[in-house]
């Protein structure tokens, strides 16, 4: 499965620096497979991994890559190699279960393969007062460029897109409920408008860090 994903992508141009590349808009259905081939990994934890391995090499296109990070990771499991063989009997008394941390991938994303893509993380909570402050502290923490949060009973209908200058507040009206709209819709658009922006703004600064160094070793 790894490999037709690595084959799907590999004839594909990445140099382009004014394309938008949403290269792991990650599959929750292909993940989940994924996952229970691997026999040790929940479907949330798959679906980050999965995306590690999307590209048939690590990302060499900049700016022009995104990241969309759909999944809810969890933040704990239990491995394959503890969990029990056959059915767990209540005649064996009360249950204590131990869970592992599940490995943060966000931060050797951004840092180590994909240091200059356009990376939006999600942030689920269930108490609005912590929503935006855990948020921004994400942001500060991994140093990538948007978080989606949102809170579990209105998910599907109201977002805020968050950045380190702006808190942008997206909903479905009850209209677009009754027609069957998706809030994916309306961040989708949204993210790519900024994603744009973003491309340009790093192709511009790239230019401008060009053109100081060819004016310094000419005046050298």
């Amino acid at each position: 499965m790894l490999q037709a994903a690595r084959e799907r992508n590999s004839g594909k141009d990445w140099s382009d620096p004014g394309r938008s590349f949403p290269v792991a808009a990650l599959c929750h259905g292909v993940a989940g497979d994924w996952a229970r081939q691997t026999c040790g990994l929940t479907q949330s934890m798959a679906v980050c991994m999965f995306s590690m391995f999307l590209l048939p090499q690590p990302v060499s296109s900049g700016a022009s890559a995104m990241f969309y990070l759909a999944a809810a990771v969890s933040d704990f499991y239990v491995p394959a190699s503890e969990m029990p063989e056959h059915k767990i009997q209540s005649s064996e008394g009360p249950l204590q279960i131990t869970m592992k941390m599940v490995p943060k991938m966000l931060s050797p994303l951004v840092k180590e393969w994909a240091p200059e893509a356009f990376v939006i993380s999600f942030k689920l909570e269930t108490d609005p007062d912590i929503l935006i402050d855990k948020s921004l502290k994400a942001l500060e923490k991994y140093r990538h460029q948007v978080v989606i949060a949102n809170i579990l009973e209105s998910r599907r209908t109201s977002v805020i897109v968050v950045t380190k200058d702006s808190q942008t507040k997206l909903s479905l009206s009850d209209e677009e409920v009754a027609q069957g709209v998706e809030i994916e819709e309306k961040i989708v658009n949204h993210l790519q408008a900024q994603h744009t922006t973003f491309i340009e703004k790093q192709n511009s600064d790239g230019k401008g860090t060009a053109c100081a160094r060819s004016e310094s070793s000419e005046a050298n």
